[in-house]
């Protein structure tokens, strides 16, 4: 594998960084449509907020890399966002159905509440994250890395990665 230049690392960086700064609140906001809402203490739903935000910026890094290597460019987001938004939409709300499938049905890892509203027993706030904020991280993070370019600073980490 060829090592990756400055601003492709640049652009990574600030994709997983985005991502956790998007699911974050998502993951506070939908826990009271889970099982531990009412049966985990706070250490249980301070470790399970931060073990799911992390894991969503982890799907996300590797939908981006996925999208980038079938559009050939790991610069999508800048060339080509919303084929590559599309791309990471697509292939995070597939993750989420199999890993809700799977938790909830076969491994028990989790559970829904009452509250949790049902699409074919896949819960609807998953479902919707994915289909929401990928979308919403490639507007951000195009957004400050085109501002970082019109800042008047012209390092080689501020232009489009080849």
């Amino acid at each position: 594998m060829a090592a990756m230049n400055a601003p492709v690392r640049k652009l990574l960086g600030m994709w997983c960084l985005a991502s956790l700064a998007i699911h974050l609140p998502w993951e506070i906001g939908h826990l009271p449509l889970y099982t531990v809402w009412r049966t985990g203490s706070i250490p249980e739903l301070a470790f399970d907020v931060a073990h799911c935000t992390i894991g969503d910026a982890l799907i996300s890094l590797c939908t981006f890399v996925a999208a980038g290597a079938v559009l050939r460019s790991m610069c999508w987001l800048l060339t080509r966002p919303l084929a590559g938004a599309g791309l990471v939409t697509l292939l995070g709300t597939g993750y989420t159905l199999f890993s809700e499938y799977r938790n909830v049905y076969l491994l028990h890892a989790w559970g829904y509440s009452p509250l949790m509203p049902r699409v074919a027993g896949i819960g609807v706030t998953p479902l919707l994250q994915w289909l929401i904020l990928p979308g919403l991280t490639v507007l951000l993070v195009r957004r400050l890395w085109l501002r970082g370019a019109q800042t008047g600073s012209r390092h080689a980490t501020n232009r489009t990665p080849r």
